[in-house]
């Protein structure tokens, strides 16, 4: 089962299609509130970080090839998907995401589903939400993120380097 299918990323704009019944529920809106945090700025965080954990920076010099291959590409599946879910990132990281995706051997689409997905694999190993309002609020947003279920690849576990 496929989290998302990307129908397109163009100037900044990314057009998904989400799979209501695959791992991520990100379309409940309870989630994005529990979390206090959007899904364009959560997709955004994912990518950026997973940009740099791959090692794709502002610099001129050749990146180093990855030792492995990426473990977060997502199995694409064959079944269409109904609902469709529009998310726009900045010009900048649209430009992030391409890099880092030519850099891991990916499509656009796959490597932003692959890094938003493991992104919420490290959320829920080690989000404190130690600056909510209150600790009710931590306590909210720390459940929000555990309904989330996630394939095993998702699940995040230290990897050695």
């Amino acid at each position: 089962m496929v989290p998302f299918q990307v129908d397109h990323l163009d100037g900044g704009h990314l057009g998904l299609r989400e799979d209501l019944e695959a791992q991520a529920n990100l379309s409940q809106p309870g989630l994005s509130r529990a979390e206090g945090i959007e899904r364009a700025q959560l997709v955004q965080e994912a990518v950026i970080s997973e940009a740099s954990r791959v090692g794709v920076r502002w610099i001129a010099e050749p990146m180093e090839p990855l030792k492995a291959s990426w473990p977060y590409m997502p199995d694409r599946g064959d079944e269409p998907t109904d609902v469709r879910v529009s998310v726009t990132v900045s010009l900048y990281v649209a430009e992030i995401i391409s890099r880092a995706a030519e850099h891991v051997q990916a499509s656009e689409p796959m490597f932003i589903v692959g890094a938003t997905l493991a992104h919420l694999g490290r959320l829920q190993k080690w989000f404190r939400a130690s600056h909510a309002d209150s600790p009710e609020e931590a306590r909210a947003i720390k459940f929000a993120l555990d309904k989330i279920k996630l394939l095993t690849q998702y699940q995040y576990t230290r990897r050695g380097r």
